[in-house]
């Protein structure tokens, strides 16, 4: 610990001077730029940042401070070790242990005040990109593609260039910024790992009993927090920079003449290189890198709405339309989905039952959630023990995590399906009704596949329990009761019946929530297929017997339906996102653990052990929980780059220029592939999957050997 304060305070003295030795470039910058986008700062994004941050940082001061109060000043001992050129007497201690702490408490304030400037000015340029999407919005609104005035289109070039002047001041700001903060970092980067290693190992050698544990841990925490801050602004500055090309992408610029879009795709064309931070030219800084640099580096040193109502249409979507007919299924038949498609009197009775049936069904799990969470603390002192209910209730614990998403995001979900049942994502032919027929096919196989297999470890586990288990009155799993079932006859079914309901309903869950996911996935994918199909047929249509005139009309409006198609999958994909986005994130994390510790467990039984077919079968489900997913989202991630390979393989050299041009500016926007993550921390994607699931998992299993 004291070589940590020590660390830490040398970190402090070097960004103070990385300060004085930047302080007229920092002053010089600020002063050129601040009265251009003051009103545009996110002030009080940027002030929970700093309130955030200052509130982690002198917490963790505060909690060190008291501890070395009442355990060194007895003793007449210093805050940390440190030499000095005179006799530690009466006053001569206190006057050093006051330094100590005083220089401690301004070194936390330089850290407070460094590291938010850091991402306060990454925030900044944040705000600059989105003023620039929005000027650039301006600059195709309200055009007449029939105007051939030139004093119009030296109108719309001059606001083109003023727009391309804002994004090179905005590339001069980063770089700026970059030379300034660069090398600071890399010995930020270098002294967190060296920090985050030794407190991690420190503190799996102190008993959580000890003073000193809480404040080591406010301290490591602390130190994760400080970097974190940083890379997660950059990374946001990232996918902002890319995003510039969408906004272009997005306005109405098939509209413009045809150099108004040859400047727009300049604009694009720079914007698909995006902003980058780095930590001495050595380290991105970024979520991926403080990921890869900081947790990866230390682990070797880890220690094992409510429901919301649509109209008719919604419920004609999931039964005439087969979206994810399985998945909506069995939510519905558990109490998590109701489409109301009636108002009358009887119907609102149907409806207040189905939403007390909801609420049972929630309390019923929960409830057995929490009683096992109970047993399971209790049970700390058994290493067996333990281990076999961690596996069972972590799963749980995600099967709650999945009932409390679905009904939360109610809204979001209902929005998918009304995109998907709507137009322009709504098959307009025969040849469109078979592809999408053919992916729905693909998504039922899945989910029946999946089915099959979460079942049968289900029977499988039960079967076990009914032999074994209730001949001798004992429980499936460990549980705390506020009763002793084990006196009671009615009580001891009645809590064995809970348990046996709950995880059979819990298993369901995750089968409507597991295949829910990557059905929309696929669902995106055959949008993709769709566009590719409606992209090929751009010069199939008969325009001999028209004007030249009437065919370049009827080829931008052709070319309009397909960008608003275009348009409408990224927005499903957005959706998609937000929407499951932090459920994938607890699933990975929940399956990483339970796959290492089943692993683990297998290791010490026998094959002819009763437990150990069930937890081969387990081990199984929750390998393919994740792989459904990745499987699919990497299948989108492929699918999003054929459709500039459609555009290619068009006959679109016999288009007209303009149209070319058009196309040209699809297909670009084609080379952003779709990519789906959880927690935007980790990619959902085959590689993810080997590299989390079975490389960290294995790590972990060795570290419990």
């Amino acid at each position: 610990m004291l070589q940590d304060r020590n660390k830490t305070l040398y970190v402090c003295f070097v960004k103070t001077l990385g300060l004085t030795v930047n302080i007229g470039i920092t002053q010089n910058q600020f002063a050129r730029i601040t009265s251009n986008i003051i009103k545009y700062l996110e002030a009080k994004k940027l002030f929970r940042l700093l309130l955030a941050f200052l509130i982690v940082t002198e917490s963790a001061v505060m909690a060190t401070v008291v501890v070395s109060i009442f355990r060194d000043t007895p003793n007449r001992e210093m805050y940390y070790d440190t030499y000095l050129p005179f006799d530690s007497s009466n006053i001569g201690y206190w006057s050093s242990y006051v330094f100590q702490i005083t220089a401690q408490v301004f070194g936390s304030f330089v850290n407070v005040a460094h590291d938010t400037l850091i991402s306060g000015m990454i925030l900044k340029i944040c705000a600059q990109l989105s003023i620039l999407e929005h000027r650039l919005d301006l600059v195709c609104k309200d055009v007449d593609p029939h105007d051939q005035f030139t004093k119009a289109k030296k109108e719309k070039l001059n606001k083109i260039t003023e727009c391309i002047k804002h994004h090179l001041q905005i590339l001069k700001l980063a770089d700026r910024t970059n030379k300034v903060f660069s090398i600071v970092m890399l010995y930020q980067f270098s002294i967190s790992t060296i920090v985050i290693c030794i407190t991690i190992y420190t503190l799996s050698q102190v008993k959580i009993s000890d003073p000193e544990f809480f404040a080591m841990a406010d301290y490591f925490m602390f130190m994760t927090v400080q970097i974190f801050g940083v890379c997660i602004a950059s990374t946001e500055c990232n996918i902002k920079s890319v995003s510039i090309a969408t906004a272009v992408y997005q306005s109405n610029w098939y509209n413009l003449d045809i150099d108004a879009q040859k400047s727009l795709l300049l604009i694009m064309t720079r914007s698909s290189k995006p902003l980058k931070f780095n930590a001495a030219y050595f380290i991105e800084v970024s979520l991926n890198s403080y990921n890869q640099v900081l947790f990866l580096q230390s682990k070797p040193y880890l220690v094992p709405e409510l429901i919301y109502y649509r109209p008719l249409i919604l419920k004609y979507i999931i039964n005439n339309i087969m979206l994810l007919h399985w998945s909506f299924g069995i939510l519905q038949c558990l109490g998590l989905w109701q489409v109301v498609n009636s108002n009358s009197i009887e119907y609102t009775w149907k409806i207040f039952f189905y939403f007390m049936y909801t609420n049972f069904m929630i309390i019923f799990i929960y409830s057995c959630v929490l009683f096992e969470l109970i047993a399971l603390i209790a049970s700390f002192d058994n290493p067996e023990l333990f281990i076999n209910n961690l596996i069972i209730l972590l799963t749980m614990v995600g099967v709650c995590g999945k009932i409390a998403n679905v009904i939360v995001k109610r809204k979001e979900i209902d929005q998918l399906i009304e995109i998907l049942g709507s137009y322009p994502c709504c098959y307009q032919n025969e040849k469109e009704k078979v592809i999408e027929k053919n992916f729905d096919k693909t998504i039922k196989s899945r989910t029946i596949a999946y089915l099959i297999m979460t079942e049968s470890a289900v029977v499988m586990v039960v079967s076990v329990s009914i032999l074994c288990d209730t001949p001798n009155r004992a429980l499936p799993f460990d549980i705390w009761l506020p009763y002793n079932y084990k006196t009671s006859n009615i009580g001891y079914w009645i809590a064995y019946s809970h348990q046996i309901f709950a995880h059979i309903f819990g298993a369901l869950v995750n089968v409507a929530y597991d295949t829910m996911i990557p059905g929309f996935m696929l669902k995106i994918c055959a949008q993709l297929s769709i566009l590719e199909h409606r992209v090929g047929l751009l010069n199939k249509n008969d325009n001999l017997s028209k004007s030249l005139d009437a065919k370049k009309q009827k080829e931008i409006n052709e070319i309009s339906k397909c960008v608003q198609h275009h348009l409408k999958i990224f927005q499903l994909a957005e959706i998609t996102n937000k929407v499951f986005s932090t459920v994938t994130f607890l699933q990975f994390s929940i399956s990483s653990i339970v796959i290492c510790v089943t692993v683990y467990r297998l290791s010490q039984i026998t094959i002819d052990n009763p437990q150990f077919v069930p937890t081969v079968i387990y081990f199984t489900c929750m390998l393919t929980q994740v792989f459904i997913t990745c499987f699919a989202s990497t299948e989108c991630t492929f699918k999003s780059g054929d459709v500039a390979m459609a555009v290619y393989q068009s006959d679109w050299y016999i288009l007209s220029l303009g149209t070319q041009k058009s196309l040209l500016v699809i297909m670009m926007q084609s080379q952003k592939e779709l990519k789906f993550n959880a927690g935007y921390f980790i990619d959902v994607s085959l590689n993810s999957y080997n590299q989390l699931m079975i490389k960290l998992s294995y790590s972990f299993y060795n570290v419990l050997q």
